[in-house]
């Protein structure tokens, strides 16, 4: 395995360490804050606050996906040439 397939392999998987660290991260907060806002205790539990997270995840998976994946096709792509 040559020098670049090691380091798109360590980057695919900071990649993916990163979409699941920031997957998680809005729920590990204090029950007050909410992506950073200050909020009612049961607000990220709510219709809205539900909603919010539902976002943010979409948000997050739909500029993740597209990189990981084209630093994937990169790889392949380095491979065949």
């Amino acid at each position: 395995m040559n020098a670049f397939i090691a380091i798109a392999a360590m980057l695919s998987a900071l990649g993916v360490l990163s979409v699941l660290a920031h997957w998680f991260i809005p729920r590990l907060t204090r029950p007050d804050l909410y992506f950073s806002v200050t909020v009612s205790a049961g607000f990220r539990d709510s219709s809205d606050g539900r909603a919010i997270l539902r976002r943010y995840r979409r948000e997050l998976l739909a500029m993740s996906v597209p990189a990981l994946a084209l630093l994937v096709a990169l790889t392949v792509m380095s491979r065949l040439a």
